[in-house]
């Protein structure tokens, strides 16, 4: 059963990045996206669980709730089987942890050229390494 929870627990807080990547919270309060996260994630799980159990455990109302399914329902992501969005899921991970890891980089590159002497030679010593070269 703990299992089944933590399952749970780690798709909805998954539709929440997704939901987030989507813009859907922008304006929204945290409560209808979480609400909207959890009853999702227990129907992909298999959980019978009415929008009503959730409404109680959330403090929302039912319009609340159901706009943001339905507004979810709208997005391509909402067609995929469980095993397609955790998929895709860790797909969007990686692509934001590269684009974070070029985006240090590029700063740290910025960084060294201001840092740099009159005479084009670094100040540091220490020889300059792309993003994959790094320890």
């Amino acid at each position: 059963m703990h299992q089944q929870e933590t399952a749970v627990g780690t798709t909805a807080l998954r539709l929440i990045s997704q939901m987030k990547r989507d813009w859907m919270q922008t304006g929204r309060r945290p409560a209808g996206i979480c609400g909207a996260a959890l009853w999702l994630a227990c129907h992909l799980h298999d959980i019978p669980r009415t929008k009503a159990d959730v409404m109680g455990i959330v403090h929302v109302g039912w319009g609340t709730l159901d706009k943001r399914v339905k507004e979810f329902s709208a997005n391509a992501v909402a067609n995929l089987t469980l095993g397609e969005f955790e998929k895709a899921y860790e797909q969007a991970e990686q692509q934001q942890a590269n684009f974070v890891k070029q985006l240090e980089y590029k700063q740290q590159q910025h960084r060294r050229k201001a840092l740099k002497g009159p005479g084009g030679a670094s100040t540091s010593g220490q020889p300059e390494q792309g993003p994959d070269e790094q320890t």
